[in-house]
């Protein structure tokens, strides 16, 4: 049973510390060159698989159309994650943009 002045009970459920505030690499802070680099392979590689799927992927029937709107979407994603930049923070949940 639990005493009416605390006890054992209420100390599982209190903070004893308080945590500092979770601190941001400096790598995610600015990195606009590794950026433009990852932006231009991917460009360069999406427009090859999306000319390979194009042409040479008569066999597969209608297949290829999700395949297309597989990569298009996946590209979408890519551009945006890339654009803005999103920082997640480790153990909690959420990000922030910078």
């Amino acid at each position: 049973m639990c005493t009416s002045t605390g006890g054992a009970f209420f100390d599982l459920f209190w903070i004893k510390e308080l945590h500092s505030p979770p601190e941001v690499a400096s790598f995610f802070v600015n990195r606009t060159v590794e950026l433009l680099m990852v932006l231009s392979i991917n460009t360069v590689l999406a427009t090859f698989v999306f000319y390979v799927i194009l042409t040479q992927s008569a066999s597969l029937g209608s297949f290829k159309y999700y395949l297309l709107n597989q990569l298009i979407w996946a590209q979408i994603l890519e551009f945006g994650l890339l654009l803005t930049c999103p920082v997640f923070v480790g153990p909690c949940l959420g990000a922030f943009l910078v």
